[in-house]
């Protein structure tokens, strides 16, 4: 049985084709392009929500690759306490001190000066209103090949 499955995945299939240089081209074309006409991740939005909406002195810190030691270091610093970490897509979750809320106050700007610390924003709390009546929605979550 095994050995049918070794077969079937040496078997060149159409719907696979390589990828040449043009392809790598226009991908790095396309994610530049991206990136520069991308706003900060979530940052008018999170900080533009009601107070009801946030949790109270939590907030998220995304930090520049390789900056993630920097930025622990900086929460510490400003009294606070790393609660979740996310290497992969490079941000701590921290709780601070109540009384910090304001996008304009010294907390805001100490992490507009901190070196590595992409943004600092609050944490939201997010609900969701439907559930998914796609059934093909459960099957694709990264078990399809």
């Amino acid at each position: 049985m095994n050995v049918i499955f070794v077969l079937l995945a040496l078997f060149p299939r159409p719907e696979l084709v390589p990828v040449g240089q043009a392809e790598l081209d226009a991908a790095r074309r396309i994610a530049a392009e991206r990136a520069v006409a991308a706003p900060s991740p979530g940052k008018a939005q999170a900080w533009a929500s009601s107070l009801q909406d946030r949790v109270p002195g939590r907030f998220v810190v995304g930090y520049d690759s390789g900056a993630a030691d920097a930025a622990g270091a900086w929460i510490v610093q400003q009294g606070g306490d790393i609660v979740r970490v996310d290497a992969a897509l490079g941000f701590l979750v921290a709780d601070f001190p109540q009384g910090c809320e304001s996008q304009d106050g010294p907390l805001a700007a100490s992490a507009s000066q901190a070196g590595g610390i992409r943004y600092f924003e609050p944490d939201i709390r997010v609900t969701a209103t439907t559930l998914p009546t796609t059934p093909s929605l459960f099957l694709t979550s990264g078990t399809s090949g």
